[in-house]
């Protein structure tokens, strides 16, 4: 039986607020979701890696070579001068390109094979991961939420989101908080700020993480990839 044009709109006006109400993310249960994101250790990737420029050559490229981004290369380069891993870079051919694969614009790299060292094996037990093909697991550090600032309902379209202000207490693993350090240029403190961006997925009906900017408690933060995200069309 044909619908018509008044109960369609009234079907509709049951359904939209349930897109339009903020999903409920209390307190509590935001600081238990980013403690469980920021405690779990860094999964790296290895063994032979093509480096490409961007996201969208990373789509168009071979699916069957695993690949990072080109900024993701002087963490590798940092990850070697503190003995957790070895490369064997390669350099591109002269027409920019290998099997096919459009490549970084960087002229010093386009593949590497990433081994990790014995010391980073080490790290990796103390995680309690168990060891995987094309992987190592690299400790953090302990990470525990002691005040949430504000936790506000964020939308974007019909997508909701949580923009989560909080300070936390860091116990750094050594070897991370040194990779850190060199990496920004400054010490590292055990006390810190954040501000957190939560996506809510109606599919599933959980918060994730989806970006964040950190920072010592006494200091500027230096990013801005929670705005910057909002602000993507």
């Amino acid at each position: 039986m044909r619908r018509s044009a008044p109960f369609a709109l009234s079907l509709l006006g049951l359904i939209w607020p349930m897109y339009c109400s903020a999903v409920n993310l209390p307190d509590y249960q935001a600081t238990a979701i980013i403690e469980e994101t920021w405690n779990r250790p860094f999964r790296l990737a290895i063994g032979e890696l093509v480096v490409v420029s961007g996201v969208e050559s990373a789509l168009k490229s071979d699916v069957t070579k695993r690949k990072i981004l080109q900024n993701e290369v002087p963490l590798y380069e940092l990850l070697e001068k503190h003995g957790l891993v070895q490369l064997t870079e390669q350099h591109p051919t002269a027409g920019g390109s290998s099997n096919g694969i459009d490549q970084a614009p960087d002229p010093g790299i386009s593949a590497m094979t990433v081994a990790p060292t014995q010391k980073a094996l080490t790290l990796e037990k103390r995680t309690g991961k168990t060891p995987e093909a094309g992987a190592v697991w690299l400790p953090e550090g302990k990470f525990v939420v002691t005040k949430i600032v504000s936790n506000e309902p964020e939308t974007k379209g019909l997508d909701q989101y949580r923009v989560v202000v909080c300070a936390y207490d860091a116990v750094w693993d050594p070897e991370w908080k040194a990779l850190l350090e060199e990496a920004q240029k400054q010490t590292v403190s055990s006390q810190r700020k954040a501000v957190v961006l939560l996506y809510y997925d109606p599919n599933t009906g959980r918060w994730s993480v989806v970006t964040q900017d950190l920072a010592n408690t006494d200091a500027p933060f230096a990013t801005s990839h929670v705005k910057t995200f909002m602000q993507l069309k």
